[in-house]
C-alpha cells in the first residue's frame, strides 16, 4: 500500500522561490517532511509560471530571476515531489465543486481540491484562507501546515 500523500498547492510552494513572510517556516516544514509523501499537481506548475509572469510584469522579478526561480522549482519537484497528473476526472470533480451555489471557490482552487481528493491526499497544504474555508466545509483535512496567525491551526 502506498503511503498517504500530502498535497501542496501553489500558494504554499511559491514562498520558497519568491520571498515572503512565510518563506522561512515553509522551508523548515519541507526540510522536516521530505519523506516521499509530498505531492502536487501539474496544475501547480502552470500556476507557478503565472505567478512568475505576474512578478515580471510588476517588475518585482527580472527575467533572469524568474528563469532561475522556475528552474529551482522544477528541480525541487523532480527531487522531492510526486507530481500528480491532471485528467478529465479532476476537471469534472472541479466543475462539481463549482456547481455548489454557496461556494466561494475559484476555478483554479476547485481544481487543486479535485486533484488532491481524487488522489486521496491525507492532507492539503495551502496558505489561501478561502481555499481552507471551502476545503474544511467539504470535510477535507486542509490547512496552512505551518503556524500562522489567522489560519486556525496547522495541518499536515
Amino acid at each position: 500500500m502506498a503511503p498517504a500523500i500530502r498535497y501542496l498547492d501553489t500558494s504554499f510552494l511559491t514562498p520558497l522561490f519568491v520571498p515572503e513572510a512565510t518563506s522561512g517556516p515553509i522551508s523548515e516544514y519541507l526540510k522536516s517532511t521530505a519523506d516521499g509523501t509530498l505531492a502536487t499537481g501539474h496544475w501547480t506548475r502552470v500556476e507557478f509560471c503565472s505567478v512568475l509572469a505576474r512578478h515580471r510584469r510588476m517588475n518585482l522579478l527580472t527575467g533572469q530571476q524568474s528563469d532561475d526561480a522556475e528552474a529551482m522549482f522544477e528541480r525541487m519537484l523532480s527531487r522531492l515531489f510526486i507530481v500528480l497528473p491532471t485528467d478529465v476526472a479532476d476537471y469534472e470533480a472541479a466543475m462539481g465543486l463549482l456547481r455548489t451555489r454557496s461556494t466561494s471557490l475559484r476555478a483554479a482552487d476547485a481544481l487543486h481540491l479535485a486533484i488532491a481528493r481524487n488522489h486521496r491526499a491525507a492532507a492539503i497544504l495551502t496558505l489561501d484562507k478561502t481555499l481552507i474555508k471551502e476545503g474544511r466545509r467539504l470535510g477535507l483535512n486542509i490547512g496552512p501546515g505551518i503556524e500562522l496567525e489567522g489560519y486556525g491551526g496547522s495541518n499536515g
